[in-house]
């Protein structure tokens, strides 16, 4: 199925504007998506493919308060974040790579933590109970 312009089920609260296009097992979805159950808001792309998701340009979680930019790409049980991630509840900013694998993270480039008061450059590895900053680590504390 394809749909164009605009969607809105019902059922699912899910709102798909522009284009949403449904191959069986897998979704497109194009320019915009609004999902009001769980408070999920996808902007420019999004495609399901099953048990892999990947969001580009924009996704607003308003209930968790996630903003994700430029490009998100969820590999089931992986995560791996592109340019910015921002955090407005714990109020973190990850810039440039986040990647997520289940229970250990790697922040590259820049993560800058306004609660904490640390801010990471260049690279900061946590790989469950461990961490590794290279470069520079500020404390602004």
């Amino acid at each position: 199925m394809r749909y164009c312009s605009e969607l809105e089920d019902t059922v699912s609260s899910m709102r798909y504007c522009r284009e949403l296009e449904d191959t069986v097992s897998s979704m497109r979805y194009c320019s915009e998506l609004e999902d009001t159950v769980s408070s999920m808001r996808y902007c420019s792309e999004l495609e399901d493919t099953v048990s892999s998701m990947r969001y580009c340009s924009e996704l607003e979680d308003t209930v968790s308060s996630m903003r994700y930019c430029s490009e998100l790409e969820d590999i089931v049980s992986s995560s791996r974040y592109y340019r910015e991630l921002e955090d407005t509840v714990s109020s973190s900013r990850y810039c440039r790579e986040l990647e997520d694998t289940v229970s250990s993270m790697r922040y590259c480039r820049e993560l800058e933590d306004t609660v904490s008061s640390m801010r990471y450059c260049s690279e900061l590895e946590d790989t469950v109970s461990s961490m590794k900053c290279c470069s520079e680590l500020e404390d602004i504390v």
